[in-house]
């Protein structure tokens, strides 16, 4: 073997290399029960990337989806979330008046606010600047609508999610499921 090919892949295996180049790529798939899944990776091979998610899927009776397929029931908003401590009324003024969409109070007290992708830094920073404690605040694609699912059909998808959560080239996973 020549010892071109063996540095070559010396320098691939530690990260290295002049031409390793990460691309980012969505996909869009549907789970067991009419689950909506996308699924953002990144990676330095999309064939062992799509093989990987296209295999994980397939043995939990899911399949990946066409281009557009699954995206159009997601909207990308800003989601922060204010600990459990803080004052709803406090959050509703400061949240709104920047420009936030939604302000919703959660089991546990927390208090999940929802703005567009435009308004999210002035709300971000609004709700710190007025001494709110977050415990989140992050881009996400938020699903237009969601489905219900049983306690069985919920373990079935939890299954599916952490296998795909587990590979190495996925970033994020997003469901449009309420457990």
């Amino acid at each position: 073997m020549p010892n071109d090919n063996i540095t070559r892949a010396i320098d691939k295996g530690v990260g290295g290399g002049d031409d390793t180049a990460l691309e980012e790529i969505l996909y869009e798939a549907y789970g067991p029960h009419g689950v909506g899944f996308l699924i953002e990776t990144l990676t330095d091979n999309k064939n062992r990337t799509v093989s990987n998610i296209r295999a994980i899927l397939t043995r939990a009776n899911g399949s990946l989806a066409n281009k557009g397929a699954v995206a159009y029931l997601f909207d990308k908003k800003g989601v922060i979330v204010c600990s459990g401590d803080s004052d709803l009324d406090t959050v509703m003024e400061v949240a709104l008046e920047a420009g936030a969409e939604d302000i919703v109070e959660e089991e546990g007290g927390v208090i999940v606010v929802t703005c567009t992708m435009d308004s999210y830094e002035l709300v971000r920073t609004q709700l710190e600047s007025s001494d709110i404690k977050l415990e989140m605040a992050e881009l996400s694609m938020v699903p237009q609508t969601t489905i219900q699912l049983t306690s069985e059909q919920s373990e079935s998808i939890l299954r599916l999610y952490d296998k795909l959560d587990n590979d190495d080239d996925v970033q994020n996973v997003y469901g449009n499921y309420v457990l």
